[in-house]
Formats: structure tokens, C-alpha cells, sequence
């Protein structure tokens, strides 16, 4: 799926943002305290990835996870 993405396949985008927009949403209400806020936060997130979509590695490859700033 990773390479359909990079190569800009939205049946793939909405495959992965259905598989993963609930999680991203749960943790962001958790972490804002505020469900509209949450919203905003899975919209950026997966807009973001989008944007950022010819950097997505292959499946299989697991880089380690980096903290912000």
C-alpha cells in the first residue's frame, strides 16, 4: 500500500485514512480535552501526510521514532 500512496493513489489514501482516522482522532481528543480540536487534529494529520506522501517508506522498513523540534 505504501508504494500506491507515494505514487498518489487516493484509493489507497482513503484505505489508510480509514483504517487509521479513528485512532488518530481518539488520541487527539485525549490529548486536547476538546472534540472540535480533535477534528482539526486528524484533518492536519492526514493532510500533512498527503503533502508529505513521496517520503512514506516501504512497508517492512521501520525507522526509529523521532521526537518533535
Amino acid at each position: 500500500m505504501h508504494a500506491r500512496i507515494r505514487a498518489g493513489d487516493p484509493d489507497a489514501f482513503r484505505e489508510l485514512f480509514r483504517d487509521h482516522a479513528q485512532l488518530v482522532y481518539r488520541h487527539a481528543v485525549r490529548t486536547t480535552g476538546d472534540w472540535s480540536a480533535a477534528e482539526d487534529v486528524v484533518s492536519l494529520t492526514f493532510l500533512e501526510a498527503w503533502r508529505l506522501r513521496g517520503k512514506l517508506r516501504d512497508e517492512g522498513t521501520r525507522g526509529r521514532a523521532r521526537s518533535p523540534g
